[in-house]
């Protein structure tokens, strides 16, 4: 195998990681000091010879606002602002959806383990919005009540 051998189609979301990394003006010692991910793992995703884990990018965006549209497709802004933030309704996304997302990686194997993580998010976000109704319905029930 080649080693640091580039495994996207399209090249960009490494360099991009990298661009991201350099604006928040933090080395990749830092990071992996933050986020418990190797250094010489953060480079590789950096250099392309290593898929970027879903744990990383989702910290990534939690934590610094990294904008995912703007890092799988090199549009928009680098930064999703709190007031261009639009909630994600998981069951809008289709399979076919994501899989267009993911036509950019040679790995078959990683588009199908995001997939199923997508699926496991939807059910946990249904989950979490039905008890979440059941507690205000029950809340306004008492306050009817009482």
């Amino acid at each position: 195998m080649q080693k640091n051998k580039k495994i996207f189609q399209s090249p960009g979301i490494g360099l991009r990681l990298k661009d991201f990394r350099t604006f928040l003006k933090m080395t990749q010692t830092e990071l992996e000091t933050e986020t418990n991910i190797s250094q010489s793992n953060i480079a590789r995703f950096e250099n392309e010879s290593l898929l970027p884990t879903v744990d990383y990018l989702a910290y990534l965006h939690k934590v610094y606002k990294l904008n995912l549209h703007w890092l799988v497709t090199g549009n928009g802004a680098m930064v999703s602002h709190d007031d261009q933030i639009i909630p994600l309704n998981l069951d809008f996304i289709t399979q076919q959806e994501m899989l267009d997302i993911l036509d950019g990686l040679k790995i078959p194997l990683f588009k199908y383990a995001l997939l199923e993580r997508l699926e496991e998010l939807k059910v946990e976000h249904k989950t979490y919005l039905q008890e979440r109704q059941n507690v205000i319905a029950t809340n306004a029930t008492r306050s009817n009540i009482g």
